[in-house]
């Protein structure tokens, strides 16, 4: 039997933003197809969308709705891109966000679309 564990956004922002943050930063990378969807639903879903708050920037690796599949690699394409803009230089987090977004339709032949919410 499985069980369904998950962890929900809008507990997660409010937690963040109790503890008195100032900028809140969330990188979403749950988008996945599941390979046990045929047996528990007719499709995947994807993530809902995500209502952010002021000086809320959020990360997600696919828009609200969509889902894209697993990467061959040992980590994800939004992973991959990020980590790669953070080491590159000092740039703004909106503009590394950015960066990751445009590297990740690249890397991916457009077949997945990261998106951005800035509430900056």
């Amino acid at each position: 039997m499985f069980r369904h564990v998950g962890v929900g956004a809008i507990g997660c922002f409010a937690g963040v933003k109790n503890s008195g943050a100032h900028v809140r930063l969330a990188i979403i990378d749950a988008s996945r197809r599941n390979p046990y969807e045929r047996r528990f639903r007719s499709y995947s879903h994807g993530l809902a969308p995500i209502q952010a708050d002021e000086n809320a920037l959020i990360l997600t690796s696919e828009p609200p709705g969509e889902v894209g599949d697993d990467s061959d690699g040992s980590h994800s394409p939004l992973i991959t891109a990020l980590a790669h803009e953070m080491n590159s230089s000092m740039r703004s987090v909106e503009e590394i966000f950015e960066r990751t977004r445009l590297a990740v339709a690249r890397t991916t032949q457009n077949q997945q679309a990261s998106y951005c919410v800035n509430r900056r």
